[in-house]
Parts: structure tokens; sequence; C-alpha cells
């Protein structure tokens, strides 16, 4: 799929960074010509029910306790590995 594709796909970014930290994701969707419909700066809440509330079809993150709660909500979500692992604190 080419970068052209994905022009037509609406994309929010919902993150528990600041706004500096997030800068640079929106810098190279922006190089890439991709545009964002909205980003979300959410700390450390559940992020299920607020994907759930800005009508997220599909929800991708590091953390499995973030995946577990877009699924409990219907969501279609998929856990995203960094490296190193680190395992989410209970």
């Amino acid at each position: 799929m080419s970068v052209n594709n994905i022009k037509n796909i609406d994309i929010s970014i919902l993150t528990a960074r600041t706004g500096k930290e997030s800068f640079r994701v929106m810098s190279t969707l922006a190089h890439w010509g991709v545009n964002v419909h909205g980003i979300y700066f959410c700390g450390s809440k559940e992020k299920g029910p607020i994907v759930a509330a800005i009508g997220g079809d599909m929800f991708f993150d590091d953390r499995i306790c973030n995946v577990q709660s877009a699924i409990k909500h219907n969501i279609l979500a998929a856990w995203v590995p960094i490296q190193p692992f680190m395992p989410d604190k209970e």
C-alpha cells in the first residue's frame, strides 16, 4: 500500500504522552501527507471508552491492558510490541 492510499483514512492519535512528545508523530504524518483527524491526550486513563467515544474502528497500542480495554468496548485492537518489552504494571 502506498502512502497515497492512506490519505483516505481518518486517523486519530490517542496518547498518554504530552503534546511536545507527540510532535514527532504529527510532523512525520504531515510530511507523508497524512491528515490527522484528531489528537487526544489522555494520561493514564483507560483507553477503551475513549476510543469508543470518538468512534474508532481500530486501535493499536504497545500496552496489552489498553488493547484489552478497547476489545471490551467492541473495538478491533492489536498489540504493537516495542523493544525492550515492558510488561504492564498492575
